[in-house]
């Protein structure tokens, strides 16, 4: 993923597959999510097709390239939230890459959205299933790669693995990954994934000082004072 902000608007591209008519119908929808009939659902984050409204709590209008797909919604039209604008991407577009193009309200806090993109914290990209690289760019500033995650096949391992942060002090991580069993709720028609439960410890040097770090569901809660001591 690339984020890319400069002055009133936010970019970000993914070199995800490209949208379908049914993604298209779903995010101009409310309830019409396209993870509903997915056979992966049960491991999607969100269900009711409102997350891609809460762009405009900070834009104005939003731009979407994918695939055969450019359009816009536009918050200040009526039902501009889920009317689609057809309407060329209005930036140079990557080939093959999906494009989200956010120019900002007036009212956006730019000045804290630029300071959570310079501390985005790699560590966030070990509990993402897809996600390997961001870099991010701020202005006329130089690209900033955030992290490489050098990710293995975690699915169906016992015991503890290692994964890589490029970059950060704290790397390599010991990974521990449990998966309660799935159950079936009233009312759904397939079993409910309870999803993962992952403990990771990082590898801190005999001496280093003492150091707080993340918590994370899905995105960081807060820090943790956690001390821990090798054995001397």
């Amino acid at each position: 993923m690339k984020i890319c902000y400069s002055e009133g608007f936010l970019r970000l591209d993914s070199n995800e597959v490209g949208f379908t008519r049914a993604n298209v119908d779903a995010i101009c929808s409310i309830g019409k999510s396209s993870k509903l009939k997915s056979l992966d659902r049960t491991r999607s984050i969100g269900k009711k097709g409102i997350g891609f409204k809460s762009v405009f709590k900070i834009a104005d209008s939003v731009w979407i390239a994918s695939g055969h797909y450019s359009f816009k919604f536009d918050k200040g039209q009526l039902l501009g939230m889920i009317a689609p604008i057809w309407e060329k991407f209005p930036q140079t577009r990557l080939e093959g890459w999906t494009s989200f193009l956010l120019k900002l309200s007036p009212s956006c806090d730019t000045v804290n959205l630029v300071s959570q993109l310079r501390s985005l914290d790699s560590r966030t990209l070990i509990f993402l299933r897809k996600l390997v690289e961001v870099k991010v760019e701020i202005s006329d500033d130089h690209v900033r790669p955030v992290a490489n995650l050098t990710r293995r096949d975690m699915s169906g391992f016992s015991g503890l693995q290692q994964l890589n942060l490029e970059g950060d002090e704290c790397s390599p991580f010991i990974v521990s990954r449990h998966s309660p069993p799935t159950h079936v709720c009233t009312g759904h028609d397939l079993p409910i994934d309870l999803g993962d439960i992952w403990i990771v410890f990082p590898s801190i040097p005999t001496g280093a000082p003492d150091k707080t770090h993340n918590t994370f569901s899905f995105l960081p809660i807060r820090n943790y004072g956690l001390k821990v001591s090798p054995k001397t």
